[in-house]
């Protein structure tokens, strides 16, 4: 199965930039509903780019395998996803997919790929399950990600990324780090919110330390 998701993920890729610009236009709805699901369109739209560029041969291959998620190449073409669509700050589905939770680029490739396989097998994609788990299992680690990340001054979105504490005493939360378009800083713990740097310290008394960025 290596072979194949290299090459789809090579053919989601190279579309014609004129149809990648209709798809991500925003003149789709900011929903999509499929088979009684809704999927954000920048999802959806690369899941079917990924399903165009597969050959007959390679889907009916992806369709006798005995599970979906033994189809994923975790190091080959789920590689090549993180270190290039997921780790583009102008990706409009890395994007999508931050506003639904995630952080990690590892979760990420992960649900585009198993969600793909799904889909040329006829099966439920099971997008929010999928995301359900993959946040339950950080949640047991005291890590939950934003799913609002408009700057809480501005209202513009801001560029998020896990922070965590640092290996120094006093930050002993594990924070998420976002940057507005406007420069400013904000780290959001899920009991407190989006806070600035002056309300985390005042929180924390003379402990406070500076925190790692994104």
């Amino acid at each position: 199965m290596r072979l194949i998701a290299y090459l789809v993920l090579v053919a989601a890729f190279s579309s014609c930039q004129k149809r990648g610009e209709v798809l991500f236009s925003g003149e789709r709805p900011d929903q999509v509903q499929l088979d009684g699901e809704v999927l954000p369109p920048e999802f959806d739209s690369f899941i079917d780019r990924m399903i165009e560029g597969t050959s007959e041969e390679d889907r009916l291959k992806i369709k006798e395998a005995a599970t979906a998620e033994e189809t994923y190449d975790h190091l080959g073409a789920g590689m090549a996803l993180r270190n290039g669509e997921l780790n583009r700050n102008d990706s409009k589905l890395r994007k999508a997919l931050i506003r639904k939770g995630l952080f990690a680029p590892d979760d990420m490739s992960g649900i585009i790929f198993l969600s793909y396989a799904r889909r040329i097998r006829g099966e439920p994609v099971k997008f929010e399950e999928q995301i359900s788990d993959f946040r339950r299992f950080w949640a047991s680690d005291d890590m939950v990600a934003p799913t609002d990340i408009s700057c809480p001054r501005c209202k513009q979105e801001m560029e998020v990324g896990y922070s965590g504490p640092p290996p120094e005493p006093g930050w002993v939360k594990k924070y998420f780090h976002g940057v507005c378009p406007t420069g400013d800083d904000f780290w959001y713990y899920h009991a407190d919110g989006w806070l600035t740097f002056e309300e985390v310290e005042s929180n924390m008394g003379e402990q406070a330390v500076t925190p790692n960025g994104p």
